[in-house]
């Protein structure tokens, strides 16, 4: 599933090059989304935490592998063509492994469900899978 998913933002970024002259384009990775509140949670109340962390993880990394070999074979075949590839993953992973969150496997609170706790800067996620908008910065 992962390869097709890579094979197919492929092919899209090939069209977008041969019919609209595409110079730059911007793909970026996967995060670890086996790290997030809902992966956590959706494991321990399943009884099976980690085959789904596992699965998700599989996953993540299939993607990211076939990413990176669709950005070099889409720059050799098109010198003329800048790709920038953001490297989402790296920079979740040092969000998740750093000190500066308290909470980085629960969240603050569902925003639209109930208002931000006073301490929403000790929470990494805001809800089961978005990080907090300002720790984006």
């Amino acid at each position: 599933m992962a390869e097709t998913a890579v094979n197919n933002l492929k092919g899209d970024i090939l069209k977008l090059i041969d019919t609209d002259n595409a110079q730059y384009i911007f793909w970026p990775n996967l995060p670890a989304l086996d790290r997030t509140p809902l992966a956590a949670g959706y494991g321990a109340v399943a009884g099976f935490r980690s085959s789904v962390e596992s699965a998700l993880t599989d996953a993540i990394q299939t993607f990211n592998t076939n990413w990176s070999t669709a950005i070099k074979d889409i720059g050799i075949s098109n010198p003329n063509v800048t790709i920038y590839n953001f490297d989402v993953h790296t920079i979740f992973d040092q969000m998740l492994n750093g000190n500066s969150f308290i909470h980085t496997t629960d969240y603050a609170s569902d925003i639209s469900i109930a208002p931000t706790p006073t301490n929403a800067d000790d929470y990494l996620f805001w809800d089961y899978i978005h990080p907090l908008p300002r720790h984006m910065n």
